[in-house]
């Protein structure tokens, strides 16, 4: 009797751990279907979209005219937004009767005066509650002082990517292409930063198999200098060689267009391996916050 009660849990076991792996399984080797294509000729505009599960689970993204506008799908998607809506509302309603209840106003004493009308220090409260009212949500000197100065990153210190100096026409950098890229050639630890990203994203794109993949990218700044050294880098990482992108360097003028199409897919475990490296790494974490 007891070996048979054992040998029934023993089964049951054995299916559960037969069909948790198998979850597993279509979780992580499920094809996962990529598609981009867009183009940067003095504004962004492109589509990206990512279907999963058989099209149960995607995503689309589409940027045009300086404006993104998302779309997604999940299983029991609608079920999930039903739910959050009621206790969205429910919320509400318990919100509003605390609310009802701490402002609904005490009976008055036979007298006709206060309850808090004789007792020692009611005069004070009251009045400590009107300053305490008048001065919420005010921003004192000092306070937005710092928080300028959180929201200020400083790039000022020159690190650098490469031996020697970089313009210093501007302070910042500027808000164009160049800037930014003087900014991230400024900052500290950027250049192990990048070449983690760069190696994470050469193996991601080894291992999608592409119908169509084509990345042309021409660049130039009002440096040639800096031109030179930017190409020489990309050179020197070997995402040039990878089949289907092309990247030129404009040595005449300062310039930026792009041009990307792409139709492949992979799985799961493919993009969670690079995705977790890169996440790993303390310089991409410290970027992460300080753009925050």
């Amino acid at each position: 009797m007891i070996f048979g009660i054992i040998k029934i849990i023993g089964i049951i076991l054995l299916i559960v751990l037969i069909l948790s792996f198998l979850l597993v399984g279509i979780i992580l080797f499920c094809p996962l279907f990529l598609r981009a294509d867009g183009e940067f000729k003095g504004e962004p505009k492109g589509k990206i979209s990512i279907d999963w599960l058989f099209g149960f689970v995607y995503l689309r993204l589409c940027f045009e005219d300086n404006d993104l506008s998302v779309d997604y799908s999940y299983p029991f998607k609608k079920l999930v937004e039903t739910l959050s809506a009621v206790k969205e509302e429910r919320g509400k309603k318990e919100k509003g009767a605390k609310v009802r209840k701490k402002t609904k106003p005490k009976p008055p004493k036979p007298d006709g005066t206060d309850e808090s009308d004789g007792v020692d220090g009611a005069d004070e409260v009251k009045e400590a509650y009107k300053a305490d009212e008048t001065i919420q949500g005010v921003e004192t000197e000092p306070q937005k002082k710092s928080a300028e100065d959180v929201s200020e990153h400083n790039f000022s210190e020159d690190n650098g990517f490469f031996e020697g100096n970089f313009p210093d026409d501007d302070e910042d950098g500027g808000g164009d292409f160049a800037g930014i890229i003087k900014r991230l050639y400024r900052a500290e630890n950027k250049k192990d930063t990048l070449l983690h990203l760069i190696k994470n994203i050469k193996y991601f794109l080894k291992k999608i198999k592409f119908k169509v993949f084509r990345v042309n990218i021409d660049f130039g700044f009002d440096d040639p200098s800096l031109t030179g050294r930017l190409l020489g880098f990309l050179y020197s990482t070997g995402i040039l060689f990878i089949k289907g992108i092309d990247i030129k360097g404009d040595f005449s003028r300062e310039v930026l267009s792009a041009e990307v199409e792409a139709d492949g897919r992979t799985n799961l475990l493919h993009a969670m391996i690079p995705a977790v490296r890169i996440l790993a790494n303390k310089n991409v974490r410290k970027l992460l916050r300080n753009s925050e």
